[in-house]
């Protein structure tokens, strides 16, 4: 998930409380400017009704850092015309316990594009000691594809692909499809995708 709070500078806006930092996959969502936009320090969305929301939420969540409220955040969905709209989670980062290097009470949003590859689910392998053949049944289940359409897009045989399948669910501690996705997809593995 991208953070757009993290590695390089970007901006520093105390009017926006946008955090300071961009990693690539943020840098990278900023440049097509098909839904946030940096200038000036100041980050906007080009939906004007989801830039007041999303501006809220990052002085809410500047005010629950600095201890003024309680809460965790929240989400914003901004609208991207014909592609898939882009969620943007906002929370508070608080200076010192957040370890962070925050110098005073700020805002860390988490983007995650709902159109990009998620270059980090080979990492599954190491994270839930897949085999290779597993690795890939479990890349196609967790990008949405179906037992026999996995079996297809492998050539392996349906009855193989189950398997694989039975083999992957005991690894990952599963027994439906349903959960075995939604395992793999919050895993680690994962979530440590930071465009490095």
């Amino acid at each position: 998930m991208p953070s757009i709070a993290r590695r390089r500078p970007r901006w520093l806006s105390a009017t926006t409380a946008v955090s300071s930092i961009a990693n690539r996959l943020a840098e990278s969502l900023l440049l097509q400017r098909d839904a946030l936009r940096s200038a000036n320090e100041q980050l906007s969305t080009v939906d004007r009704s989801a830039h007041a929301r999303l501006i809220a939420l990052i002085r809410f969540a500047i005010e629950t850092a600095a201890g003024r409220h309680s809460g965790s955040g929240g989400v914003v969905v901004i609208p991207r015309g014909e592609r898939l709209p882009l969620p943007i989670l906002v929370a508070p980062l608080r200076p010192a316990r957040d370890s962070l290097g925050a110098a005073a009470p700020a805002a860390i949003l988490f983007v995650r594009d709902p159109e990009s590859s998620n270059g980090k689910i080979s990492e599954l392998r190491s994270a839930f000691g897949f085999t290779p053949a597993e690795n890939a049944i479990a890349t196609a289940f967790a990008s949405g594809k179906s037992l026999s359409e996995t079996a297809s897009l492998n050539r392996i045989s349906l009855n193989t692909a189950r398997t694989h399948l039975k083999n992957i669910l005991n690894k990952t501690g599963t027994n439906r499809q349903a959960r075995l996705v939604a395992v793999l997809l919050r895993s680690v593995a994962v979530l440590s995708q930071d465009g490095a």
